[in-house]
Parts: C-alpha cells; structure tokens; sequence
C-alpha cells in the first residue's frame, strides 16, 4: 500500500443537508460511517461538480471540522420532492428548498456582504 500524503483542495465542495426519511440508494456511504450510525440528520450529501450523479455522505463532524460556507458565491432557491416508500410499503414524500451555488470570483476589494441600512 502507498503512503498517504496531504493535500489541498482546489475548489469549492458541492453538499446539502441529509433529510431524515430520505433514501440514499445512489448515495456512496462508507461501512465505518453506517458503524457509526450514518446516514443521520447533520450528515451532508456531497456531489461532484462534474458528474452530479457522483454522490457520497459526508459525516457531521468531519463536515464541521474540515468545510465552512462558500463566502464568493450566488445562488438560487431549488425545490425538491423526495417521493419513496418506507419500510411498510406507505408512500412517503419530503419536500425541501435548498441552495444551489455557484462560485464567483471576487475582485479584490469586492464585496459580497450586501450593507444594511
């Protein structure tokens, strides 16, 4: 086996919340996250930009120790229905609003903080 080695990201990591009652069947999950309980409300869904289809949950704390928001962006409000099953068969729908992101790139000196008035 090679040795691990520290790297920097380049770019922005894409995520939302995971919803409780939600079903990640296209969602990677490690075996040592669902030892440890996930998938669990504080976990985050991340994608890869490039391939949005490319899904895995992040865990709480390594999303709290390791990513903060993205202060360079603007985004929109998306809608999303969750239309599954439980486990008794019963139809169940979730309906959520997130953001979704894009990164900008600021100038220097420019800001994105709107000032209050």
């Amino acid at each position: 086996m090679s040795e691990f080695k520290e790297y920097k990201r380049k770019s922005v990591s894409e995520m939302r919340p995971f919803i409780k009652g939600e079903v990640l069947e296209e969602v990677s999950v490690s075996d040592e996250d669902k030892l440890n309980g996930s998938p669990k409300v504080g976990d985050m869904i991340a994608r890869n930009p490039k391939n949005h289809l490319d899904q895995w949950l992040v865990a709480e704390k390594y999303f709290k120790d390791n990513l903060e928001p993205n202060k360079g962006f603007v985004g929109k409000l998306i809608d999303f229905v969750l239309k599954n099953s439980d486990e008794i068969g019963e139809s169940v729908e979730l309906s959520y609003r997130f953001l979704e992101m894009e990164t900008k790139q600021l100038d220097k000196g420019e800001s994105n903080v709107e000032e209050e008035n």
